[in-house]
């Protein structure tokens, strides 16, 4: 970084996002808003000053991840605070948040800024951004049609694999009290069946089997309302919110 670049960036490091006054502070909201830990959060922040340096000093147009996005996103929300403050008083300039207008063009030009930020990040930071911040370009904007707001309040949340895995087991508890029911020597030899049809309380388990089968997988879901996974490092996996792709004059 020559002076001036390095002037920018101490004052962006300087800057402070959350009020000492708020009992509700930014660092707490972001966390909230998406299901994060305050450590996760915290990162994301500190990767949300170094986009908004890349911002002013890249020299190209800049497209953030999904994670800084929702930093961005939140940060835009002080509109005081961003515009009078930050954007006057710590970046010197104005800074627009522009998403995506939706279409072909519009996606590759997004994942080109997108990958230049990437190399700029590198060039200027002098490291490889991480992981679970920054994923790669193809990555970044494989879930943007996906996302939506929600009320987690009103809607159950549950891991798509997961209910993928209870579907199976439905379909297996099924198929199993059917052949029970039509074709038993399938599952039991002969003699054992033979034994077993005799029992009255037998032929009245099996489609009861099948019962509580069902309502156990149903009860199981229902049990998960409003669970959503959270990754090691404290990142939401089942994130709610996010746009398709946004950038800004840089």
């Amino acid at each position: 970084m020559d002076e001036k670049e390095q002037l920018l960036w101490d004052r962006i490091q300087a800057y402070s996002f959350d009020n000492i006054d708020a009992d509700f502070p930014f660092l707490k909201r972001l966390a909230r808003d998406n299901n994060w830990s305050l450590k996760y959060s915290k990162s994301v922040i500190e990767e949300y000053r170094k986009f908004m340096f890349l911002a002013i000093k890249a020299g190209h147009p800049v497209t953030p991840s999904d994670q800084v996005d929702q930093a961005w996103h939140l940060h835009l929300l002080y509109t005081e605070e961003y515009w009078s403050v930050f954007c006057k008083k710590v970046l010197h300039k104005s800074f627009h948040h522009q998403p995506t207008k939706g279409g072909l063009h519009e996606t590759k030009k997004f994942k080109k800024w997108y990958s230049n930020t990437l190399d700029s990040y590198k060039k200027y930071f002098q490291s490889s951004p991480a992981i679970k911040i920054w994923p790669n370009v193809e990555k970044r904007f494989s879930n943007a049609p996906y996302f939506q707001r929600i009320n987690t309040h009103g809607h159950r949340l549950v891991k798509v694999d997961t209910l993928r895995l209870l579907r199976y087991a439905l379909v297996v508890i099924l198929i199993l009290s059917l052949i029970i029911l039509l074709k038993p020597t399938l599952i039991f030899s002969e003699s054992s069946w033979i034994n077993m049809k005799g029992n009255n309380a037998y032929f009245a388990a099996v489609p009861s089997f099948a019962i509580v089968g069902i309502l156990f997988v149903t009860f199981y879901i229902r049990g998960m309302t409003g669970k959503i996974k959270v990754d090691e490092d404290g990142s939401n996996s089942n994130s709610s919110s996010g746009c398709g792709g946004c950038g800004g004059c840089g």
